[in-house]
This record gives structure tokens, C-alpha cells and sequence, in this order.
């Protein structure tokens, strides 16, 4: 009975944390545009802040999100970064995974930033 009871109590604190983690807002961070160069490689990391209002951020990992470039031939993905083949604008989409655990607006599934690459 002990074990049970063990377990509930770490489902309710499981459930009780994330209830009160829910994300407010995604960001993306890349390098500085001076660095985006034909021939370079940038990772991309996903920030995500928390609407509790403390100053906890916290970065996804690759496997919580996808990367995809709207134009392979000026910026291609290789897995959560991309490498920049050629001068032009590409649009350059993170999508957050479906099995992503904290709570979020499922309208910022999507984050998507407009490259202009020199």
C-alpha cells in the first residue's frame, strides 16, 4: 500500500508542476545576420519562457522540434541547424514536436523568421 501510495504522490506533484509551468511564448535564437554567410552552418535553438512570471528559460532540445527551410537552395536543414548555400530571403520554420510534455498555446506551434542572407 506504501508503494501506492508513493506513486500517486509523485503523479499529483507531476501533474501539479506542470500545471503551474505552462509555457508563455517561444523564441528562436540564431547568430547575428553579419554571421549568416554563404558556406556557414547556424544552429538554431528554441527558448521557451514561462508564464509563472519567474525568469526560468529553458532551451528545447533538437527532438522537441523540427527545423525546415522554405527554400533548400539558399538555406538547407540539417537537422536542428541549417547551412546557408546562397545569397537570397528564405523563411525558415520551427515546428514544436506534438509530444512536447509543459503546456503551451497550440497556435505557437509554428515559429517562423524571414532570413535575408548576404
Amino acid at each position: 500500500m506504501t508503494y501506492c501510495s508513493s506513486i500517486l504522490v509523485n503523479y499529483i506533484n507531476h501533474e501539479e508542476f506542470y500545471e503551474k509551468h505552462a509555457i508563455d511564448h517561444f523564441t528562436l535564437e540564431l547568430p547575428p545576420e553579419e554571421e549568416m554567410k554563404v558556406g556557414k552552418s547556424a544552429e538554431i535553438k528554441v527558448r521557451a519562457a514561462f508564464k509563472d512570471g519567474k525568469d526560468i528559460i529553458m532551451y528545447l532540445d533538437p527532438s522537441q522540434f523540427k527545423v525546415s527551410s522554405s527554400n533548400p537552395e539558399i538555406a538547407q536543414v540539417n537537422g536542428s541547424s541549417i547551412v546557408i548555400k546562397a545569397q537570397g530571403c528564405v523563411d525558415v520554420t520551427v515546428s514544436i514536436s506534438k509530444n512536447f510534455i509543459y503546456k503551451y498555446d497550440k497556435k505557437e506551434q509554428h515559429i517562423k523568421i524571414r532570413l535575408k542572407i548576404k
